[in-house]
């Protein structure tokens, strides 16, 4: 069993590196947040050009974002799985719950910030 529960571990603790890491890198992308939308426009390009990480951070903020998605449902599909096998405190699942919640706005917000307006795609994927 202490092999398997590594693993089970693993997950959560994976989902918890790619929270931090978005985290991290929304912030750094935020940075170049202007209300106006021609020079946020213009100094994101900037931003991508003449920094040398740039648009690495772009490309981690993008790509793991679906990977966060898919663990988190990875371990909710575990948690599942676990409750039909063994019995289960009722507080696990409502904290689990508000945590899923939590992610999703944060997600929502996400794209509802940039320029003030809500962009077409963020409106698409959510609801």
């Amino acid at each position: 069993m202490s092999g398997c529960l590594y693993r089970v571990y693993g997950v959560g603790f994976s989902l918890g590196f790619f929270i931090a890491l978005q985290i991290i890198c929304g912030v750094c992308l935020a940075w170049m947040f202007f209300s106006c939308f021609i020079c946020a426009n213009w100094y994101f390009i900037l931003f991508l050009w003449d920094f040398d990480l740039g648009f690495v951070i772009r490309s981690i903020h993008i790509c793991f974002t679906s990977l966060l998605y898919f663990l988190l449902y990875v371990h909710i599909f575990k948690c599942i799985i676990l409750v039909i096998l063994f019995d289960t405190h009722l507080l696990v699942w409502f904290v689990g719950f508000i945590l899923f919640v939590f992610i999703i706005v944060i997600a929502f917000i996400g794209y509802v910030l940039p320029c003030t307006m809500m962009s077409y795609w963020g409106l698409t994927v959510f609801s």
